[in-house]
Order: structure tokens, then C-alpha cells, then sequence
């Protein structure tokens, strides 16, 4: 694996909503694109603080869950909760250290993901998406209910997912390796994801998978 990205270039991806000046990534001709505002635009339009992470950069990392990623999101913290479940805050905005009710939404695409309500304890239980086949995570920083509706006092987090493509068949796949310093344990992980091509330009399928295994060794 290369060297880890800087602070610096992923920082600028969420700057770019107020240098309309530079609309591309540093050394890139490629225009960030977001779903903030419930529909594609460029992220220097959004007038909300909105920090876009790509796939280069989830693959860069290995990244298998938002808190691999949380270091390059300003004002994000993540505190694992239990098993694929955290507890967000953003900008440090909870309702106290035994919240009940989220102060962070959770989005995959358009469809709201977890409870927004304090009898399921919806503060502890925000999914863990395993990142590998996204096509990018947003994170929208500040109220977000006029358009995301409840639980958004401090924010929102979206996993963008990548639509299929009827143009091509392509496919990745990942393995991971790697020792648990507090358990002891070999951690396995095989995630793939497959794009099929049905009907040109018509139709067409895209699956992922992952199948993370752990063994006392």
C-alpha cells in the first residue's frame, strides 16, 4: 500500500463548497459530484459544509468501516458501540453521554437506515456499512431536517452506492490479513463486487459481498 493521503487532500474536498474557484481535486481534472440537496450536483454548489470521500481514497486506506475513515472527516467522531453498530457525533453535538436519540442521520442513497427513536435506542445503534463498493460517502455538517427530517440535529451521514452500468462487465475483488492486537485473533476478510452488463445500454446488475472471518490463533 502507498502513502496514506495527506489531511491536506482530503481537506480540500470539503473546502471546495467555498472556493468556487477550484472545482477538481488537486492533481485531478475529475469533478466531485454529491447528493446532498437530493440531487447531483457539484460539490462547490452545495451551500451546506459537506465532506465528500471517494472510492480511491476508501481503497487507498483498505477501509472496512466508517471509522477507518472518521480521521478525515472534520468534526466527525466515531465510538464504536458494539458489534457493526457506533455511536456518531459530529461537531461534538450528542444530547449527553446516555443519549438515546440519534443527533446524526444515516442515509444509503435516499432511504433513511436505523432508528430515529430513543425506545430502540437509536443514539448506540447506527449501521456500520462496509465501505469496499461505494461509490462515496458524504458527510453534511449542521442541521439537516428540512430535507433529511429527524435525528439530523448534527448531521448526516450518506453512503452513496455506485449504480449499475449497462455499458460494461467489471469486478473487484479484496482480501485482508491481519492480527487483532487485543484478541489474538487472525482476521480474514474477502469482499468483491461485480458489475454485469444484461442489455446494453438498457439493463444491466451490480452485486458486492463480504465475508470477514476471525480465528483464535
Amino acid at each position: 500500500m502507498g502513502p496514506l493521503p495527506s489531511w491536506n487532500d482530503v481537506g480540500t474536498r470539503s473546502a471546495l463548497a467555498q472556493a468556487p474557484q477550484n472545482n477538481t481535486q488537486p492533481g485531478s481534472s475529475e469533478t466531485i459530484l454529491v447528493t446532498a440537496n437530493k440531487r447531483t450536483e457539484n460539490i462547490q454548489s452545495v451551500p451546506v459544509s459537506v465532506t465528500a470521500i471517494g472510492e480511491g481514497l476508501i481503497d487507498q486506506l483498505q477501509a472496512g468501516n466508517l471509522n477507518d475513515l472518521s480521521a478525515y472527516v472534520p468534526g466527525l467522531n466515531v465510538q464504536p458501540s458494539g458489534t457493526d453498530a457506533n455511536r456518531l457525533i459530529i461537531r461534538g453535538l450528542s444530547t449527553g453521554p446516555n443519549d438515546f436519540s440519534p443527533t446524526v442521520g444515516i442515509y444509503i442513497d435516499e432511504v433513511p437506515f436505523g432508528s430515529n427513536s430513543g425506545y430502540a435506542l437509536g443514539a448506540f445503534f447506527g449501521p456500520d456499512v462496509d465501505p469496499f463498493d461505494l461509490d462515496h460517502i458524504e458527510v453534511l455538517r449542521g442541521p439537516q431536517g428540512t430535507l433529511y427530517g429527524a435525528s439530523t440535529l448534527a448531521g448526516l451521514v450518506k453512503y452513496v452506492t455506485k449504480a449499475p452500468d449497462s455499458d460494461q462487465f467489471d469486478g473487484h475483488i479484496r482480501i485482508d490479513f491481519g492480527d487483532d492486537d487485543q484478541t489474538g485473533a487472525l482476521n480474514e476478510a474477502i469482499r468483491a463486487g461485480l458489475n454485469i452488463s444484461i442489455l446494453r445500454d438498457q439493463v444491466a446488475l451490480r452485486v458486492s459481498g463480504s465475508n470477514p472471518m476471525a480465528r483464535a490463533i
